[in-house]
């Protein structure tokens, strides 16, 4: 079993402890916004043969389905549908959310076949 700091906070819902400088104010240091990560906000995604979401090396965090659909391919691309696949054809329902936690070397490249989504990749550091 992992150690928590002393303190540290976990909700039913799986929220996380983050430190103060990612949060907007008012908001808790548990954090529960499924759309922000290390303060990036997610991007938008929709039914498109193929989009560059990051041309740079970026930590995809999760995937969340807003309207049902069908992700077909999601690569660690800066601009194509090749290289490494870190997500096959996946069916989403609305409100699911798939935890991904996969560094992206290259970039991050989606082909969405139908439904809309927001996916959390926020840059890393140079």
């Amino acid at each position: 079993m992992g150690m928590r700091a002393q303190g540290s906070k976990v909700s039913s819902t799986g929220a996380v402890l983050v430190s103060d400088n990612v949060l907007r104010p008012g908001e808790d240091q548990l954090l529960d916004r499924l759309d922000v990560f290390d303060g990036d906000t997610g991007i938008a995604l929709a039914t498109t043969a193929g989009v560059a979401l990051r041309a740079a090396p970026c930590a995809l965090v999760r995937v969340r389905c807003l309207t049902g659909g069908t992700i077909t391919s999601i690569h660690d691309n800066a601009s194509a549908a090749s290289g490494t696949q870190i997500m096959a054809s996946t069916t989403m329902v609305a409100g699911q959310v798939i935890e991904v936690g996969e560094l992206m070397a290259n970039g991050l490249y989606a082909v969405v076949a139908s439904g809309t989504f927001r996916v959390v990749a926020p840059l890393l550091a140079s």
